[in-house]
This record gives structure tokens, C-alpha cells and sequence, in this order.
């Protein structure tokens, strides 16, 4: 941001909104926060966060295969398998910022691995291309 207004310093004036999806639900307010303490002459107007994750430890589970079977593209059976073993998805299982947390119990894992064979590997955030198949 310093390099970005030192090259543009007409800009500081212009109003200044920070928006976050997803994970950058994690970078919007921070990124906020240190313009707002560090940048006083920035125009800093808002910050939005639209489905942002705040805190790995107040959003931990992930409704992945709940999304995959209401879009049709797992069968009713391997969601309730899902239930029945009492498994969930959390984020820091995909994270590579933490490898010290062990892997689901393996039913859990193998059945999360199933549907998501299910789908090809395919992005999760792109599942309307589904419907146009």
C-alpha cells in the first residue's frame, strides 16, 4: 500500500472500500486495520467481509458435501454415510500452514474423497458449470 500511494499520492484522497470473500475474510479487516493505524492521509471508508472466514476457531466446519448433494451431484446414500460416521470438513485440514493436525478418521476421509471423486476434483465455488453439462 505504501509503494501503491507513494507512485499515486493524488489517490490517498479518493474514498477507499476493502472487501473480503472466503479467506479474505482473514486479509480485508487486517489490511483495513493497518492502513486506518498506519496511513492516516488514506481516505479509508469501509470494509466488507461477504462469507468470510474471521477465525479458524469460531469457523471450523465446512457444509461441502451438504452443497454437493443439494446440487444433485452426490447420491442421498453417501451423505448419510457422511452423517451416520459423524464427520465434517474443517479448513485447516487443506491448509498447509498446519500440518501438525492429524488427518480426519479415515471412513471420514475416504468418504469426503469419494464425493469429491464425484465431482471430478472439480472447483467447489464453480458448481453451476455443473448444470450446463
Amino acid at each position: 500500500m505504501a509503494k501503491f500511494y507513494e507512485s499515486w499520492p493524488e489517490l490517498k484522497r479518493n474514498p477507499l472500500y476493502i472487501g473480503g470473500v472466503s479467506y479474505g475474510g482473514l486479509y480485508a479487516p487486517r489490511l483495513a486495520y493497518a492502513i486506518h493505524s498506519s496511513f492516516k492521509d488514506v481516505n479509508l471508508r469501509g470494509v466488507i467481509n461477504a462469507n468470510g472466514i474471521l477465525d479458524y476457531r469460531y469457523d471450523p466446519h465446512v457444509s461441502t458435501t451438504e452443497t454437493l448433494l443439494n446440487f444433485g451431484l452426490i447420491p442421498l446414500s453417501l451423505q448419510e454415510e457422511y452423517e451416520r460416521n459423524k464427520c465434517h470438513v474443517e479448513w485447516l485440514w487443506f491448509s498447509m500452514i498446519s500440518m501438525t493436525k492429524p488427518l480426519p478418521p479415515a471412513p471420514c476421509f475416504d468418504l469426503f474423497m469419494k464425493a469429491w471423486a464425484l465431482i471430478n476434483y472439480s472447483n467447489i465455488y464453480d458448481l453451476l458449470h455443473f448444470a450446463e453439462e
